[in-house]
């Protein structure tokens, strides 16, 4: 609308230069007649015809504006405009004090309203201007009876022109007999030229009060004069009523210059340029769009004012359309140039590669086609496809891995070993990747404990078998009886590896024989006995030969010719007869008392492995006939399974330290540090490239150099007394509450500081002391009482001026002992309002993480709600509220059944937390809103990352709800274990970017699936459930308690 009464009506510009209207005629000086008129309301005028001497060439804008404040000299702006009244100037409204309740709009206006289709309604307001009365309503100015296509600004008068603004309300200037038909309205009547009058008339009024008074008061003047009021304020007069007035006031038929009101050709190019222009702009009209916009500026300033106004909007929205395209091309340049290159992306990568390409497929086809480094994707999908192919093996081996019984028994020792195999088979590079290779070395240690546990048993019944006498008495039972029970008290695999098991049938036989005689199963006795006898025997076998040798002897003659296999029994004996006469070597005798000499297996270190290796050394050269005389080789193979369980650690950490980049993380070599401190001093010895590793850590504990640099900065500090380089932190001690800590200490810092010595431990962390200008000092001052907690850290600038520390992405962390025994919470008290604040408590030992200077009080509240009492999640519920992170829904009730928005859990994530929006919000769906800087403190802390709009209102599905908890364990805990493992039934139905969420939080046992093992990802959750989910996620980071 304001486009067409700009243009057509002609409603338009003003300048800032104010022209005084009574200077003295001269040759830079015109004299113009101008009106304001509401004729078409059957009313009279604004501004009654006057002339007006102006400078020549002055704007028709700066005219009428200055008349206004003629008009309305204790207004400051009696009129509301657009623009400027110099530049792109538009009257949307005029003061009329004159305004009445009854308006006579005449028939003809009235008629076509009707035959429209529309409706007229009537206004009552002391302001007249566009939209009052009709939908098409406004001012428009005529210049000698035309209506110029441009602007108030843009035309310029001159000398004797009549300008007339008139007040149209319907066909935006048809009701004025203005021809507009090229806008879609055809004049409805044929106006009289009422100019030649209005001059008239402006004269007249432009008289002194006292020729005016004269005037009016000879003949019949004054009558005449009411009389061309009257025809020009009713818009049906005739031209021959019009003539006549004229006559009778004195007047003559002035010869006006015809105005040229057509669009300039110049000006008329640009405007058909964006007329022309598609509705639907896309990234290939950009050329097209900034020719035409070059085009306009390069007009002159009056060309363009004739550009129409709402043809301009549609330049400038073709401009925005086409910044918005590029801005989302110039995006995704940014988000793939981030990707990891071909050479060093992994695995690991592919949920960042996945959202790329989500990215790019939601741009348009010519934005995708604009995209410059769209290649780079396709290399990256093709080798993240093959990394997946190359790493088949590691996650086959992640799955057997996960696969293996949480509890490991003897049984699970082949698949054990067969797991074990698979991950021996992988490069260093693989073994790495295997996210639970920690889980197989636990397992493998379980299982060689099991083993020793089990082969100390096995080992105590040969024993026991060994000490029994080969020759029994009744006296002998009682033993007997015990071997007997201690060896069917091992599992059935265990009984076979009972070397000498069959010495207690033999003996068993023999306490038969003497008690009773010998029946016939003593002779299958005897034969099994005999038949068990192995085809290889040695001087470890003397025993079992003799005990059943001696079995045999206890048959009467009758049975004992029932002894089929009785000549391999004859063979057995001779056979040990012959060894026990051949003498033991020295090479034998001093691999057996070397054998002998070994502690028990219970006692071996890793210390043992040479001398190990060098006596299996010494037994493998010895002959077949020399091995039989060993009677102790058992011993040493169960020393040897001992310390391989124990090379698998050290192998393990070597691997690690020399796959080792020049520039490792302080993690890694803290990681590594700690599993080399967890060895045997033999296993640390053992470690022969223990020395990249110190090197490592000499680099990074060089915080503080010199003796001479720690005085300096102690020197330079307040209240400081000590300070101490532990590995990567910088710990130190104060003597008061309060104190500074200078530049020169801080600067001394690597990554984190430990403050002591007062009634709070401040741990700085390296985000703080990042943040900090090099010259800066920090002021702490501390204060714990029996109800609050004081803590305030600033930043002293080099000038002194002091700053509050804030935190974004980190917290310092304040411990302390408490000075009350109740079990209560700690919060902030916003005006009246508590809030949460994200803190344990153990006892007396509260920590408390904060991210600005607060005071935190101690309370203890005790909320509840009706409805939540016997469900189970009302202690989730009771925690979350007690501590301010949850609310209900009003003071009594939560609403534990209804579905959780996602405004909702946002705030109750950002409340958890302590965040802080530190910018202006980027979701316009949440300005202004309760839930706001909610929304906005989790965008800035990678929370949430939705684009264009947040959706605060939508129900949170269950796999948004995973995303946003695994963002906040990776917002608090850099170093949190993922996986992408899913063994959910259905799958398929959860979003690729969202299954490392899903994944990790159902292996931390955060987030569990539904009925029938599924996951429901698109399901909503309910405030319960939610609230179930968030206290075990902040009982995981530690974050709450």
């Amino acid at each position: 609308m304001q486009r067409i009464l700009a243009i057509i009506t002609s409603l338009l510009l003003i300048w800032t230069l104010i022209v005084p209207m009574n200077v003295n005629a001269q040759d830079d000086m015109m004299t113009i007649a101008v009106s304001m008129e509401k004729f078409t309301l059957g009313q009279g005028y604004i501004i009654e015809p006057i002339l007006v001497t102006v400078p020549r060439n002055t704007q028709a804008s700066v005219v009428i504006t200055d008349l206004l404040k003629q008009r309305y000299p204790h207004e400051d702006t009696p009129f509301h405009m657009t623009g400027q009244i110099t530049k792109d100037f538009y009257l949307a409204h005029v003061l009329d004090d004159g305004y009445q309740d009854t308006y006579n709009v005449p028939a003809y206006i009235l008629n076509a309203v009707e035959e429209e289709g529309s409706e007229f309604s009537l206004e009552n307001d002391e302001w007249l201007g566009e939209f009052d009365f009709f939908k098409h309503s406004g001012w428009m100015y005529a210049v000698n009876n035309a209506f110029p296509g441009v602007g108030a600004a843009g035309w310029t008068l001159k000398d004797s022109q009549v300008m007339r603004w008139q007040f149209t309300i319907f066909g935006l200037g048809a009701d004025l007999n203005a021809n507009n038909e090229i806008w879609g309205t055809s004049s409805v009547i044929n106006t009289a030229q009422k100019d030649n009058l209005t001059w008239r008339v402006a004269e007249i009024n432009s008289m002194s009060a006292a020729d005016k008074a004269a005037f009016l008061t000879a003949g019949n003047n004054k009558a005449h004069y009411d009389k061309a009021y009257d025809v020009l304020t009713n818009m049906e007069s005739t031209q021959a009523e019009v003539d006549a007035a004229l006559e009778a006031l004195g007047g003559t038929t002035r010869v006006a210059e015809e105005v040229e009101v057509t669009m300039p050709e110049v000006a008329q190019h640009v405007n058909d340029a964006i007329k022309a222009l598609p509705s639907n702009i896309k990234l290939t009209d950009a050329a097209l769009v900034a020719q035409i916009r070059a085009s306009y500026e390069a007009l002159d300033f009056t060309m363009q004012q004739w550009i129409w106004r709402d043809e301009l909007s549609i330049l400038t929205s073709a401009e925005h359309k086409i910044a918005q395209l590029q801005d989302g091309v110039a995006k995704m340049e940014a988000q793939i140039a981030a990707l990891p290159s071909t050479e060093t992306i992994t695995v690991h990568d592919e949920l960042t590669l996945k959202e790329a390409q989500n990215a790019y497929a939601l741009l348009t086809k010519e934005q995708q086609q604009a995209v410059t480094n769209v290649q780079r994707l396709s290399e990256l999908t093709t080798k993240i496809a093959e990394l997946k192919k190359d790493t088949q093996a590691v996650a086959s081996v992640i799955a057997d891995i996960t696969a293996l019984p949480a509890t490991i028994t003897l049984a699970d020792e082949l698949t054990l070993q067969q797991v074990k195999a698979a991950f021996d088979q992988l490069t260093v590079a693989q073994q790495k990747d295997v996210t639970n290779a920690a889980d197989l070395t636990k397992k493998l240690e379980a299982l060689a404990i099991l083993k020793q546990t089990e082969k100390n048993a096995i080992t105590d019944v040969i024993a026991q078998i060994a000490a029994l006498p080969t020759t029994m008495t009744l006296a002998d039972e009682v033993k007997l009886q015990a071997a007997k029970s201690a060896y069917e008290a091992l599992a059935v695999a265990d009984q076979a590896l009972v070397t000498n098991a069959s010495i207690l049938q033999a003996l068993q036989l023999q306490l038969d024989a003497l008690k009773k005689p010998m029946s016939d199963q003593a002779v299958k006795i005897v034969n099994t006995l005999i038949e068990s006898l192995p085809t290889k025997l040695t001087l470890e076998h003397a025993a079992l030969v003799q005990a059943i040798e001696t079995a045999f002897n206890t048959l009467t003659t009758q049975q004992q010719l029932l002894v089929t296999n009785y000549m391999k029994l004859i063979k057995a004996v001779v056979t040990m007869e012959v060894l026990q006469e051949q003498p033991v070597d020295d090479a034998v005798a001093n691999v057996q008392a070397r054998i002998a000499a070994l502690p028990a297996v219970a006692s071996i270190t890793y210390a043992h492995k040479a001398e190990v290796a060098a006596i299996r050394a010494s037994y493998d050269a010895l002959t077949t006939a020399q091995r039989a005389h060993v009677t102790n080789e058992t011993k040493l193979a169960e020393i040897e399974a001992k310390i391989t369980s124990m090379d698998i650690d050290v192998r393990l950490l070597i691997d690690e330290i020399a796959s080792l980049p020049e520039a490792p993380a302080a993690e890694t070599i803290t990681m590594l540090q700690q599993a080399y401190d967890n060895l045997t001093k033999e296993q640390q010895q053992a470690i022969t490239n223990i020395d990249v590793l110190t090197k490592l850590q000499q680099g990074d504990n060089s915080a503080v150099d010199e003796p001479a640099e720690m005085d300096e900065a102690i020197a330079q500090s307040t209240n400081v007394t000590a300070i101490t380089a532990q590995e990567e932190t910088l710990i130190v001690t104060v003597q008061e509450e309060q104190a500074v800590l200078s530049s020169a200490l801080l600067q001394q810092a690597k990554t984190s500081i430990i403050i002591e010595g007062m009634d709070v431990t401040l741990t700085l962390p390296a985000a703080l002391l990042d943040d900090l200008q090099r010259h800066s000092a920090l002021a702490i001052d501390t204060r714990v009482t029996d109800t609050d907690v004081h803590i305030q850290l600033f930043e002293v600038l080099e000038n002194g001026i002091e700053r509050d520390i804030v935190l974004q992405n980190d917290y310092v962390e304040a411990t302390f002992k408490a000075q009350h025994t109740t079990q209560g919470v700690y919060v902030r008290d916003m005006d009246g309002q508590y809030v949460a604040v994200p803190h344990t408590i153990d006892g007396n030992d509260v920590t408390i993480y904060i991210n600005d200077n607060a005071e935190y009080q101690y309370i203890t509240p005790n909320r509840t709600f009706a409805d939540i009492q016997g469900i189970g999640a009302q202690d989730d519920i009771e925690f979350l509220a007690n501590r301010y992170v949850v609310n209900g829904t009003s003071e009594t009730t939560y609403a534990p059944t209804t579905f959780i928005t996602r405004a909702q859990f946002g705030a109750m994530m950002a409340r958890a937390l302590n965040l802080q929006a530190m910018g202006e919000t980027v979701y316009d769906d949440v300005k202004g809103k309760w839930y706001e800087t909610h929304i906005q403190a989790l965008y800035e802390a990678g929370i949430t990352n939705a684009n264009r709009s947040f959706n605060p209102g939508a129900p949170l599905t269950r796999e948004h709800a995973a995303a946003f908890m695994f963002r906040l364990l990776q917002y608090i805990d850099k170093d949190v274990d993922t996986t992408t493992m899913l063994s959910y039934t259905d799958n398929e139905t959860i979003q690729p970017q969202f299954a490392e969420a899903v994944s990790t939080l159902h292996t931390l046992g955060i987030m569990e699936g539904k009925d029938r093992n599924k996951f429901d990802a698109k399901g909503h959750l309910t405030r319960a459930q939610m609230a179930k989910i968030l206290r075990r996620t902040l009982a995981y980071v530690e974050m709450m308690s």
